[in-house]
């Protein structure tokens, strides 16, 4: 049976491994700052599915107005309407009004960059 973590980390720090003099606070400091909180947002807006077809199409093809959106997910306008706001809440993606539609297109903001670059450049 494995050692108490208590234990198993006061061994760790006595042998000089230790990298957190206080690993709870060391959490407790990371859950509170904002842009670890806007990131963690972020990955949970693109958990879903729907939400990261959307951050796919806007990287591969650019602004896409709603209607487009909803008819490439054959998806509920309301539906659509919900995954869009949860991305713009999450700075993923950013409305822009033109001749009466609204386009979405990705934010330009370094934690969405990686949507922006291939894979495998060539």
């Amino acid at each position: 049976m494995p050692a108490p973590l208590s234990g198993r980390y006061a061994r760790l720090r006595d042998a000089g491994g230790a990298r957190l003099p206080d690993p709870a606070a060391a959490a407790l400091e990371v859950a509170a700052d904002d842009f670890a909180q806007l990131r963690l947002a972020m990955f949970r807006a693109l958990g879903d599915p729907n939400r990261f077809l959307v951050g796919e199409l806007l990287r591969r093809h650019g602004a896409l107005a709603t209607t487009e959106i909803e008819a490439a997910l054959g998806i509920a306008s309301s539906t659509l309407s919900h995954h869009l706001r949860v991305l713009e809440s999450a700075r993923i993606v950013v409305p822009e009004e033109v001749g009466g539609w609204t386009f979405w297109r990705l934010a330009a903001w370094p934690m969405v960059e990686i949507f922006q670059r291939p894979l495998h450049p060539e």
